[in-house]
């Protein structure tokens, strides 16, 4: 099959003309406002909602700001075009419970209001004034004095007003507040969830004491964080001198999206929490679990099966008891071959001798004593590490696919255990002579019924869910979590580029302070003179390799630089060299295969559960494990798109591709069809069309290329630019037919 490239190029949308308003802006405006808090705002913004990142859905100037939406072009909206198309609101929410459809008149309004050019529903707020550093300091020291002296010691706090100075809205800071809630509890050994709380009347400055959650002990934790935060600024204040006298720390505050993005990963992960360094002193010396005398004694409940969201291969978990509620233990297996198999060695493991199952590693799950979960990622000899390797367990959220201790665990457990029915008791039950009636007896002690092991799993999940909802997260009436875990959904956006606004509010300036700053500092201006044109953005590593230089041209203060080596980057198990992890004798051809098929199986899961958060319905082409969606577009036709699993390297760029045929030809392409199709492309910057000879035909298709680990938002923009362009196309060819 040869393909031809016509010409480079991809639209966002289709642009169509603006459709004239009908009715006066304000009612216009109500209306909209209306639409969009019934049907979007649960899950975008209501009590710090932050689904896909987006919690801002009544905030009309921050959706324009963000490019959300485009006043006077609905078409080009990215937001109406989801709504448009039927794929948001969905048609019922992660609880399976059925949501209110938006109905063709209510589409019609949101139309009118964007073509109107999107008249404001917001009401007139007074001016946010900007607290700079030294009020922060000021509200710090007023709210230290209100407290016993004795009490100051332990006294620490987070602060967001960086980003209320940035501009965003009340419902996204308290996405913020929510996640650095649900964080510090989840790193946390003391018995009550207790809230960081505001001091300040914007409440972007938040308190805790360090006794709530047990971070004396065994160190102070919070000298680990400060050593660590790239982000430490002395100041030369007299509220500064008296702040870090009365806490005895050089440093008693640090940002919370920092450290919601760092301490919910390793090293700070481990560090603050405690995890130690085998799964054996987690079990004796935090959790008093004797593992493997429950075993013994049968006092264990496990589930076995082929199918599991993150491993490629047969998997078993397994139910302790523990003095703060559960001890869950995951088995992984690099393969399903000989004592890898659990159907063949459902035993194990050690202590059951030569038919015991023979693991690579696993996942660590236990009860807090507030309720919450903590996390251990541990290698075959139960040694902990940072990440699992990915040929056992994928995470197709994380740019290397690799699943990360804490950060991926969260977001896979964000309503806390999950069931899976177990395979094994079922499969032993029906081959009785395959095993000894000892063996028999032993499998079917450990692997419960069915319902006796939903009940176990049940019952643990409620418990999370209390304390995830003491935490500030909002809880459905029936009492479980609703919505993405904010931890996880917070730790993706802080490494997001930054834009002026964002650069100038994290160094404590106004926009134009930083711009005059960058007049007087030829090496700030090196790397942040892009920020001088309206779109300009710098990369997050860019802006911390250069924040001591901020610091000191700008003459903000003394920058107090991170000590702990461990700010570095978690090492993957999958180093060269690295012999934590037992990997198979296989001879280089075989281990490359197995590489590359896992690599297939991590792309697969990253498209399967990105197309899942968005919405949208698909089918995985059995021969090519690529994925195909068909949309209904107007006038009862329809249109397919592919998202092709595989990925390829372009121009030093992993690049996957998302196409939607148009039409197809007998013979191949005339020359007047090929010009036809150069001129179209023209006015589609990002995006080709492209021929594909097949026995003796040529199929048209257009044809878009995306980074590999693009967010679920420009997977979903090329979906759409693909369909509306191959869709125009096969109208205009095939006069008004439908062929794909």
């Amino acid at each position: 099959m040869k393909t031809v490239f016509l010409l480079a190029s991809l639209s966002s949308v289709l642009v169509l003309p603006a459709i004239a308003a009908a009715q006066q802006p304000t009612a216009l405006a109500e209306q909209a406002e209306s639409i969009l808090r019934t049907h979007c705002y649960k899950c975008h913004g209501q009590d710090g909602s932050l689904e896909g990142g987006f919690s801002y859905v009544l905030d009309r100037q921050r959706m324009i700001d963000l490019e959300t939406i485009v006043a006077g072009s609905p078409d080009t909206s990215y937001l109406f075009a989801r709504i448009d198309s039927g794929e948001m609101p969905p048609a019922e929410d992660n609880l399976g419970n059925k949501l209110a459809r938006i109905t063709d008149a209510e589409k019609e309004t949101l139309r009118k209001w964007l073509a109107a050019g999107a008249p404001d529903f917001n009401e007139a707020a007074a001016e946010r004034v900007a607290i700079d550093p030294a009020d922060v300091l000021d509200l710090m020291a007023a709210d230290l004095r209100k407290l016993r002296e004795r009490d100051r010691q332990f006294t620490r706090y987070f602060t967001l007003t960086h980003l209320y100075n940035a501009g965003l809205s009340e419902d996204e800071l308290q996405s913020y507040r929510i996640g650095l809630s649900k964080l510090v509890n989840s790193l946390s050994w003391g018995r009550r969830v207790v809230q960081p709380k505001p001091i300040d009347p914007a409440k972007t400055i938040l308190r805790i004491d360090l006794r709530d959650y047990r971070w004396t002990e065994d160190g102070d934790k919070w000298d680990l964080i400060v050593s660590n935060n790239p982000y430490g600024i002395v100041y030369d204040t007299e509220s500064a001198s008296f702040c870090i006298e009365a806490t005895k720390s050089p440093m008693p505050l640090v940002r919370a999206d920092w450290f919601v993005a760092k301490a919910s990963q390793p090293p700070l992960y481990h560090d603050v929490l405690g995890i130690p360094q085998t799964a054996g002193e987690l079990e004796d010396d935090r959790l008093n679990v004797a593992a493997a005398e429950n075993i013994r004694i049968q006092r264990v409940a496990r589930a076995g099966f082929n199918r599991s969201g993150v491993s490629q291969n047969n998997r078993l978990i397994e139910r302790h008891e523990s003095p703060h509620g559960a001890y869950w233990k995951s088995y992984d297996f690099a393969g399903n071959v000989g004592r890898q198999n659990l159907f063949e060695n459902p035993l194990g493991p050690d202590e059951t001798g030569a038919t015991g199952f023979l693991h690579d590693g696993g996942e660590l799950i236990f009860n807090l004593p507030n309720g919450l979960q903590g996390y251990m990622l541990v290698d075959a000899a139960e040694q902990r590490i940072d990440k699992g390797p990915t040929n056992i367990v994928s995470d197709p959220l994380q740019p290397d696919r690799a699943v990360v201790n804490g950060l991926s665990c969260m977001s896979c457990h964000v309503r806390g255990m999950i069931y899976k029915a177990d395979e094994i008791r079922g499969h032993v039950e029906a081959t009785p002579d395959a095993f000894s009636g000892e063996e028999a007896q032993m499998i079917l002690a450990l692997y419960p019924p069915t319902e006796e092991f939903r009940t176990l799993v049940e019952e643990d999940a409620a418990r999370f869910a209390a304390a995830v909802g003491q935490s500030g997260v909002k809880l459905d009436d029936d009492g479980q979590i609703i919505g993405s875990d904010p931890i996880t959904t917070l730790a993706r956006l802080f490494e997001r580029e930054l834009d002026l606004s964002a650069v100038a509010a994290e160094a404590g300036l106004s926009n134009e302070e930083f711009l005059r700053g960058l007049d007087g500092s030829p090496r700030l201006a090196r790397v942040f003179g892009s920020l001088r044109r309206p779109s300009g953005t710098v990369k997050r590593d860019a802006y911390v390799a250069s924040f001591g230089a901020i610091v000191e041209d700008l003459n903000l203060g003394d920058l107090l630089e991170p000590t702990s080596g461990a700010a570095s980057p978690p090492k993957s198990t999958e180093t060269a060299g690295d012999t934590t992890t037992p990997i198979p004798s296989e001879d280089a051809a075989t281990a490359e295969a197995a590489a590359a098929q896992a690599d297939l199986f991590a792309q697969s899961e990253y498209i399967r559960t990105t197309l899942d958060q968005l919405g949208l319905k698909y089918e995985v082409i059995e021969s090519s494990g690529n994925y195909k969606l068909t949309f209904d577009m107007e006038g009862g036709r329809t249109q397919m798109v592919i998202v092709n699993t595989e990925t390829r390297d372009f121009r030093g760029l992993r690049v996957r591709d998302v196409w939607a045929p148009a039409f197809q030809v007998q013979g191949t392409l005339s020359g007047d069809m090929a010009n036809r199709l150069l001129l179209d492309s023209e006015d589609r910057p990002l995006g080709a069309w492209e021929t594909v000879a097949d026995n003796g035909n040529d199929l048209v298709m257009f044809t878009t290329k995306i980074d590999a680990n693009a967010a679920p938002q420009l997977l979903h923009q090329a979906i759409l630019t693909a369909i509306f362009a191959a869709d125009a196309m096969d109208k205009e060819v095939n006069a008004g037919g439908d062929q794909y």
